[in-house]
Formats: structure tokens, C-alpha cells, sequence
């Protein structure tokens, strides 16, 4: 066996629920050169001026989403570790790329107890420079020859079964399906394979369900600059439309629910949808710890220990 320990990589979460945590943790995010790509003096302005503008309002989604009072993302992170750990039989962690649970601290800890040898997946299905260009590139610098990292596994036929089998759960007789993905700016597009593997995955939902029209939407764009288009809200108004009076919404970039689908798709785009006229809003939910995610990770990883 090639590696010895796996480690589950997330983008993270603030440390805890006050809003010091919450500025600081948007703070390390927006300061990233990947994330906001212009001059160190200019993104170390804008990563102030943003966080702290926008902390109080994310700390209250933070809350309003959270599980046992707790966070999302480093919720389910550790409930996936523990039970893909109990069906792997090898020891699973997880680490965050920013805030809490700070990957870079968390490496030397695991490696030391694991012989380094280890295999990192980032949960990023479609994976962008923006979330994880910079982790990916530390962890090699590391320990190259024993460290190895998992490639995004946006065309996996594993994984494209898990959305598959979600979309007939919740969505199966439901014609309109957005796929909506985490928007990026414009600007990226033509430097980052974040786009093109978007539309693979899309592509190849097709492919599984050519009764349906499965149409690739961008959600979560700031309020400055060009993002990728069409929006979830733009697409949903231009098929209802159209006539359709149902919809279906699956976001396969996100390998837990979390405040961009749990609000803004669930919440936000429901109300809209709804509003406009719309009968029936069929929300597909992410993957989370089910059985659907556990099974999908533990054949990935075999597949590359």
C-alpha cells in the first residue's frame, strides 16, 4: 500500500461563532492571491475593507445553517473522515484550508504519526485555482515523494453515479435541471480548467439523463466585477418563461450543504422561483456524510492507494 493515512481537505471555517472569528476567517480567504488575483497592496485593501463589511451578515448564515451548534463544513469533513476511516481500515482526517483545523499546522502532526505517507483529497469535485492552488502546492512542498494529492474527480464515474442516483431521488420526474456551480470571475476563466471541468460534469449528467435538460448556471458571484454567466436567477426566469412551471436544482460542486445552498439556492432561489409563478421546486441536496458520499470516496481512494 502505497499510503498510509488519508486526509480529507475543505475550505474551512472560522474558529467560532463571534464576529471577530467570522472577519478573520474572511480575512485569510479574500487574502489569498489565488482567491483575489490583483497586487498584494490592493487585495490586502480589499480583503479588510470586504471581510469586514460582510462578516456580521456571514456569521449570521453561519448560525442559521449550523448542525448541533455547530459548522458545516468541519461537521460533516470529520463525520465522512470517521466513516470512510471504519471502511478503509486506515486512519482518515481532515484539515481545512483556512480558518480552523489549518491544514499547514495540522501536516507535520499527521505525517510525523503516518510514516508520510499520505494522500490528500481536496472535496472540491471541480477544483479551481482559486480553492485549491495554494494548499495543493504547500503540501507537495513538504514532502513530495510520499505526500500525493488526489486530482479533481469532476468526470469519475463513481461520482457522477452518486449525482445520478440524487437527481432520481428528488428529481426524477422533473424535465428542467439547473446544475449550479460556484461562480468565478471572467477573468479567470481562460487560466483556470474550473470551467471546462464544470461543464464536464454536466455533460456527462446529460449523457445519464437525455429525457431532461440539464442546464450549467453559476451562483455565489460578488457584486463587483464579470462573473461567469448564466446566474441560477437568470436561467430560472428565462425557463419559467418558457412555460415550464417545475425545476429541479443540483449543486455538484459542494460536497456538503452549506450557506451557498442551503440559503441562496434553497432558501433565496425557492422564494424567487415561487414568486414568478413556479409550482414545484425540486431541490436535490448535496451528497453530505450519506451513504452515497462514503462509498463514492472509499472507491476513489482504493483506487489510489
Amino acid at each position: 500500500m502505497k499510503y498510509k493515512a488519508v486526509v480529507l481537505v475543505h475550505l474551512g471555517a472560522p474558529e467560532d461563532f463571534s464576529l471577530g472569528a467570522a472577519e478573520d476567517f474572511l480575512y485569510e480567504f479574500l487574502s489569498d492571491k489565488n482567491v483575489l488575483q490583483t497586487n498584494i497592496v490592493l487585495r490586502k485593501i480589499l480583503a479588510k475593507f470586504i471581510s469586514k463589511k460582510r462578516a456580521p451578515a456571514y456569521l449570521a448564515n453561519l448560525k442559521k445553517t449550523s448542525v448541533d451548534n455547530k459548522m458545516r463544513l468541519p461537521y460533516f469533513a470529520k463525520s465522512i473522515a470517521k466513516k470512510l476511516e471504519a471502511k478503509l481500515q486506515i486512519p482518515v482526517f481532515e484539515a481545512a484550508i483556512y480558518g480552523s483545523e489549518n491544514i499547514y499546522k495540522r501536516v507535520y502532526e499527521i505525517s510525523a504519526a503516518h510514516e508520510n505517507k499520505i494522500l490528500f483529497i481536496p472535496l472540491f469535485p471541480q477544483a479551481s485555482s482559486a480553492t485549491v492552488a495554494t494548499p495543493i502546492s504547500e503540501i507537495l512542498s513538504f514532502n513530495e515523494e510520499n505526500f500525493g494529492v488526489l486530482s479533481a474527480y469532476f468526470a469519475d464515474s463513481f461520482y457522477i453515479d452518486a449525482l445520478s442516483k440524487s437527481i432520481e431521488n428528488y428529481a426524477k420526474d422533473v424535465k428542467e435541471i439547473l446544475v449550479s456551480y460556484h461562480s468565478l470571475p471572467m477573468s479567470a476563466r481562460g487560466a483556470d480548467s474550473y470551467f471546462a471541468a464544470c461543464e464536464c460534469t454536466t455533460e456527462l449528467l446529460r449523457k445519464k439523463f437525455p429525457e431532461k435538460n440539464l442546464h450549467t448556471v453559476w451562483q455565489s458571484a460578488m457584486k463587483f466585477g464579470k462573473w461567469l454567466r448564466p446566474s441560477a436567477k437568470e436561467k430560472l426566469q428565462n425557463i419559467l418563461q418558457k412555460g415550464a412551471s417545475e425545476i429541479g436544482v443540483i449543486c455538484p460542486g459542494f460536497f456538503c450543504e452549506c450557506t451557498e445552498t442551503l440559503l441562496e439556492i434553497n432558501e433565496d432561489l425557492r422564494t424567487e422561483f415561487l414568486n414568478l409563478g413556479g409550482k414545484n421546486f425540486a431541490y436535490i441536496p448535496c451528497l453530505d456524510d450519506s451513504d452515497l458520499q462514503i462509498n463514492l470516496l472509499e472507491k476513489i481512494v482504493k483506487e489510489n492507494l
